[in-house]
Order: structure tokens, then C-alpha cells, then sequence
């Protein structure tokens, strides 16, 4: 009984929490969640570099809001994407996360990156994908390039130049 009540309650702090977003915000959280289902299908179906690529030509760039509204813009889209996948019925991996999220700043006219990095702890190979706007990440902690190198930092062996 105690499960139901909180399971009410939780329902009810969400739906009102909707309710005080404006339509516009509204209308980018519903976004968020059917991009997160698409991108998650489409990275089923195909690699990242062709998600990426068709993205890309079906969401170009072109913004003239000032720095500090734009980050401002970007900050408010990504707590839309993470609302929306901490909604989800199953885990969103933070590829299919990073990815929405660079797609929707891109139909906002925001230039972003998308950042995978690596590490290794353990023996253990990891991998973490982020968002970085105007250089500032969006979607995890600040610092998250002391954990994982991005892929462009990587040196190759034998080689003086990165990728």
C-alpha cells in the first residue's frame, strides 16, 4: 500500500512539475522523449557515424542569440533531455542521451559537440559519451575529461599526432 502511495505521489509531483513548464518547454521535453526512442532505434539499426551524419544534414545550424542566452538556452534543453530519460522505461545509455541532446540543440540552432571518451580501470575498457557547448559540459559533471580522455586526445602508438 505504502509502494502505491509513493508511486501516486511520484505521479503527481511529475505531472505538476509538467504543468509548471511552458508550452514551448513542453513541446521540447515531448521531443526529448520521441528523439530518445528514435536515436535508440537508430543506433540499433545503424553505426553512430551514419545516425550522425543523417542528423547532421536534417538539422543545420544557424543561431544569433548572444553567448550567455544560448548557454542559458542549452542549459534548459538539457534538463528537459535528462527529465525525459530518467522517465523512461528502461535505462537510456548515455550515447542515445548525448546524441538527443546534441540533435535537439542543433534544431534550436545551437552548435554543439558530442564527446566519447575512454578509459581503462581495472583491465576494464570504458567508454562515456557527453555534450560540450562553447566548450562547457552540458550533460555531466564538469570534469568528466579527468575521468575519460576524449577520443582526439588519445596519442596512437607510434605516433606523434592524436586522433
Amino acid at each position: 500500500m505504502a509502494s502505491s502511495k509513493l508511486q501516486t505521489g511520484n505521479l503527481q509531483s511529475s505531472w505538476s512539475r509538467f504543468c509548471g513548464l511552458t508550452w514551448g518547454e513542453r513541446w521540447l521535453l515531448l521531443q526529448a522523449f520521441a528523439f530518445l526512442l528514435v536515436i535508440g532505434a537508430g543506433l540499433q539499426f545503424m553505426n553512430f557515424q551514419r545516425l550522425r551524419s543523417i542528423l547532421l544534414r536534417s538539422a543545420p545550424v544557424s543561431s544569433n542569440l548572444p553567448a550567455d542566452a544560448a548557454l542559458q538556452q542549452a542549459a534548459a534543453l538539457t534538463r528537459l533531455v535528462q527529465a525525459a530519460a530518467g522517465r523512461m522505461p528502461w535505462t537510456i545509455t548515455c550515447l542515445v542521451r548525448s546524441t538527443t541532446l546534441w540533435y535537439l540543440l542543433r534544431r534550436q540552432g545551437l552548435d554543439s559537440e558530442i564527446r566519447i571518451g575512454v578509459n581503462q580501470q581495472g583491465g576494464e575498457f570504458h567508454a562515456h559519451a557527453w555534450v560540450e557547448f562553447a566548450g562547457i559540459v552540458l550533460n555531466d559533471r564538469h570534469d568528466i575529461h579527468r575521468r575519460f580522455i576524449p577520443f582526439e586526445q588519445i596519442p596512437m602508438p607510434g605516433s606523434t599526432k592524436k586522433v
